[in-house]
């Protein structure tokens, strides 16, 4: 029996591009029929399918609906144009805030993935390496080690006190995935959360309110009027 694949994003372990196994479907709504290896439809049937990640193992579900008559055919990449796509679930993630630069995206997206396949460690060093490259990115005249830098900016107060104390924290326990013995999947979470919010704070935040000055929509004195 030939296999059905598909290739698209895991939202599990977040595999930019990978194939999908088969594993089974039934009828939402139409005809009723039996057909447990290849799919027979009439135009308009609904079919909820069931597939599995090849990297993963994990499993995604995916509602098709049939475009025309269809004669026991096996789904893949050559014939999913014969179904229109209602919905997957669950959906792929958008794991990168907004305005975040390239090459730190892909670092950051990096971490989420070491997250995503169990591997707590990865995620803890890559996490901190994007708050490192962060703050180089957005404060080039600030020099020193991580530590240093970090100081420095609290005293010049380029970050606010709790901005501070997050980026401490996530140096802290980047630095324990990279020596401790053991690193949890619970600071995996941790690590990886201060450090998403450290990206909204550094990056997110100002390019929404560069483009609203773009666009004029921002006076910077709390909106159209003073209240």
């Amino acid at each position: 029996m030939p296999q059905h694949n598909l290739i698209r994003p895991c939202p599990h372990c977040l595999t930019e591009r990978t194939a999908f196994t088969h594993i089974s479907h039934n009828l939402i709504a139409g005809y009723l029929r039996i057909d447990t290896e290849s799919i027979t439809a009439r135009a308009g049937d609904v079919f909820n399918t069931l597939w599995a990640c090849n990297s993963c193992n994990r499993s995604v579900g995916i509602i098709l609906k049939a475009l025309e008559d269809i004669s026991h055919q096996y789904i893949d990449e050559s014939t999913i144009n014969l179904f229109s796509e209602i919905e997957s679930y669950p959906r792929v993630p958008d794991s990168v805030p907004a305005h975040v630069p390239d090459r730190i995206a892909r670092f950051y997206l990096d971490a989420v993935k070491n997250q995503a396949m169990g591997i707590p460690h990865g995620c803890g060093k890559l996490c901190r390496h994007v708050l490192e490259l962060a703050v180089k990115d957005r404060f080039q005249e600030t020099k020193g080690t991580l530590y240093e830098r970090i100081l420095k900016l609290g005293q010049s107060g380029k970050l606010l006190p709790d901005m501070v104390e997050w980026a401490h924290e996530i140096r802290d326990i980047g630095n324990d995935a990279t020596h401790g013995d053991a690193f949890t999947e619970e600071e995996a979470e941790d690590i990886r959360l201060l450090t998403e919010y450290m990206l909204v704070y550094l990056y997110t935040l100002p390019g929404i309110l560069a483009r609203r000055a773009s666009t004029g929509a921002g006076s910077g004195q709390g909106g159209s009027g003073a209240s």
